[in-house]
């Protein structure tokens, strides 16, 4: 059973005498969507063996250890199959704990200039929930003695905007801020602090525990193929004006875009601190939009087909961990493409299990190949002399054919 577990305020349902079918959904679709409170929607057919309620707390395990989801039941519905006896049909709704910051508030005291981790520290210390803080730790936005008082969910949608980043709440509950530059880095499954659970609770090998941020690779033979690949200048950005600090403007310009795509300006409103914030900020934007990127979209994974050491890799993937996808169909841009996982949905049904991923290319996120990951032994005349510094994603992208 792929299920294992389905909790209502930690009183577990007697899945062996019902039927049922676990959708869940996790973040976002695609990267210049606004992030979404994860979801899951249970359809049970027979007795639960328990009550529900509106409010109560839901989680979900599966294969014996794995959280996939917890939240709050939102909605609910009875109906009943026309059998005899009659049998029930409960539908539970229930949403992640991000959707909460919706209902509190922000603003009502001054903001100190500081960084944008310390603003979201200053966010989220009354909210009462979990949450990990791996926002930018350089920029520095101003002070401002006269906030608006605002929803706090709303206010993590614009210090994204102003600093560069995305947030969502993780299979645990917790509410994950992450920097562009930092994705997949605070909630990796690998860290000893995302693993509080008793080690009874772990069924996986050790091995199974990504110790570090490195790509998990999904195989062809796991992936049901009707990849969708799409390219437009709908993102593309080569004209960026910050305004910052006391009604300041910076701006950048990229000539080469520009020349290629025509001018497509946008003009972002911060409370960035001062023109070398509104210049980095603006730098970044540049880098990763100033060019129209192949998006692969969407892919479902087979997670039947996986062994178990990469279904659990695959369920360790969160909003912001990279992954592989080999064995592309013929015709296609790349037949290897490394992605960033912006969110997914999966259905559990019975013991059958779909998992849907949603990408986006690396560079979007200000994911590229540093310096220091390049080979020591790559010589110049083994690079590839026609390929642009832009897209070098991956080491292996230096290398000459």
């Amino acid at each position: 059973m792929t299920v294992t577990a389905v909790l209502v305020n930690d009183q577990a349902v007697d899945l062996g005498s019902v039927e049922y079918n676990v959708q869940i959904t996790h973040a976002r679709s695609d990267i210049k969507s606004t992030p979404e409170p994860s979801s899951a929607s249970i359809i049970l057919r027979g007795d639960p063996g328990l009550a529900v309620d509106v409010g109560d707390e839901i989680r979900v395990g599966v294969y014996g250890g794995i959280c996939r989801f917890r939240g709050n039941v939102t909605d609910l519905a009875r109906d009943h199959l026309d059998t005899t006896p009659a049998t029930p049909v409960t539908t539970i709704t229930a949403i992640g704990y991000l959707a909460k910051l919706g209902y509190l508030t922000t603003g009502e005291d001054a903001y100190s200039k500081e960084t944008p981790r310390d603003r979201v520290d200053a966010v989220m210390a009354d909210a009462g929930l979990d949450y990990l803080n791996a926002a930018d730790n350089v920029l520095e936005l101003a002070a401002n003695n006269e906030p608006t008082i605002q929803p706090k969910l709303s206010y993590l949608q614009t210090l994204a905007e102003w600093s560069g980043g995305t947030y969502f709440d993780d299979c645990r509950g917790r509410i994950i801020f992450e920097d562009y530059g930092e994705r997949g880095i605070a909630g990796n499954p690998g860290i000893w602090e995302n693993a509080p659970e008793a080690f009874s609770f772990y069924t996986q090998a050790w091995e199974a525990f990504p110790a570090n941020n490195a790509a998990p690779q999904i195989p062809a033979s796991a992936v049901a193929w009707s990849p969708q690949w799409t390219k437009n200048l709908q993102t593309v950005i080569n004209d960026i004006e910050i305004e910052y600090g006391n009604n300041n403007l910076y701006e950048l310009t990229d000539a080469s875009s520009i020349a290629a795509y025509g001018k497509r300006q946008y003009d972002l409103l911060t409370e960035l601190h001062g023109a070398t914030d509104a210049q980095e900020r603006a730098q970044q934007i540049l880098a990763a939009q100033a060019q129209p990127l192949w998006n692969l979209g969407q892919i479902t994974v087979l997670v039947g087909r996986l062994t178990t050491v990469e279904r659990d890799r695959v369920l360790a993937l969160l909003s912001g961990s990279r992954v592989i996808i080999n064995g592309l169909p013929e015709g296609s841009p790349y037949t290897q493409f490394q992605g960033i996982v912006e969110g997914w949905s999966e259905t559990y049904a019975n013991d059958q299990h779909l998992l849907t991923l949603s990408l986006s290319d690396p560079r979007a996120s200000y994911q590229a190949c540093a310096w220091q990951d390049v080979d020591a032994s790559l010589t110049w005349e083994n690079v590839d002399s026609t390929i642009q510094w832009y897209n070098v994603v991956v080491p292996d992208d230096l290398i000459g054919a």
